[in-house]
């Protein structure tokens, strides 16, 4: 657990060959991509259970082998389209429960369809 802990840019620059990165419980805010860019080759991201309410829209486009993302029990209000897009897009295994998403009808749409499948 981290309590207070800045995570700035070039914190993960000697993890690149990282597959598995689990963040859960660490009272995180915000997540930058830019401070996780070096993690190219990330299979699994776990951000369950910190105080996240925004997931930029191009947050996980540095992540092309992601396989399972989970964020649940945060604050997210807003699901970007293109994190839906990305999701989608690479058959990523994602939850988001627990958290108060409010999306309008095209992203709640193709949430909607990738829930169903």
């Amino acid at each position: 657990r981290c309590s207070k802990f800045p995570v700035s840019a070039g914190f993960f620059s000697n993890l690149r060959s990282m597959v598995e990165l689990d963040l859960s419980n660490n009272k995180l805010v915000v997540i930058s991509s830019n401070v996780m860019a070096p993690l190219t080759q990330l299979e699994v991201l776990r951000l369950d259970d910190n105080r996240i309410s925004v997931l930029a829209e191009d947050f996980l486009n540095g992540f092309p082998n992601l396989t399972m993302f989970s964020a649940e029990r945060n604050h997210v209000a807003i699901l970007p389209l293109g994190v839906l897009s990305f999701l989608s897009k690479y058959s990523v295994d994602w939850t988001l429960a627990s958290n108060p998403i409010h999306c309008d009808d095209s992203v709640c749409s193709l949430s909607e369809f990738q829930l169903s499948q």
